[in-house]
């Protein structure tokens, strides 16, 4: 797999909700992350999309932004434990 960027590291943080300022036992406890089309993190999104880390969910907001959610593998590749992974897919 390629080395992730820091920008898709901190996207999947945000999206499963282990970003280190939060206790471990509460990694996982969301998956989505919202990103408008027009802007960097819908870029991100796809980059991690097309490395099979996210799916792309549905767009929202008359198609202005899109909802992104991780996988298993994206959940694996930013170290969280199986238990924040059972919990997020």
């Amino acid at each position: 797999m390629n080395t992730l960027t820091n920008a898709q590291i901190h996207f999947l943080q945000h999206m499963l909700g282990a970003r280190p300022d939060q206790k471990k036992s509460q990694h996982g406890y969301r998956n989505r992350f919202c990103a408008g089309v027009d802007g960097q993190d819908y870029v991100t999104g796809i980059e991690l999309r097309d490395m099979g880390l996210v799916s792309k969910g549905y767009a929202i907001n008359e198609g202005r932004d899109w909802m992104f959610c991780a996988t298993e593998k994206g959940c694996q590749a930013i170290g969280l434990s199986k238990a924040a992974t059972k919990r997020a897919v």
